[in-house]
């Protein structure tokens, strides 16, 4: 029979285990993100449509930011 105070401690642990793990996702497995800069909307639309990869996110940025 599981006492309250191993459930806290499975239940941290558990919840330890899931940050570490959305850490590492965020940090080294999420898509990577390219930015064109200061890109016409003809010209980045060739490379919108030729990007196939969902680990590859293209996104256009205005030159100020």
């Amino acid at each position: 029979m599981a006492t309250p105070r191993n459930k806290l401690l499975l239940g941290t642990t558990l919840l330890l285990i899931l940050a570490g793990g959305w850490f590492a996702y965020s940090k080294w497995v999420s898509p990577t993100r390219v930015a064109l800069v200061n890109y016409e909307d003809f010209q980045a639309a060739r490379i919108f449509k030729s990007n196939d990869n969902p680990l590859i996110a293209v996104e256009m940025v205005p030159l100020a930011e």
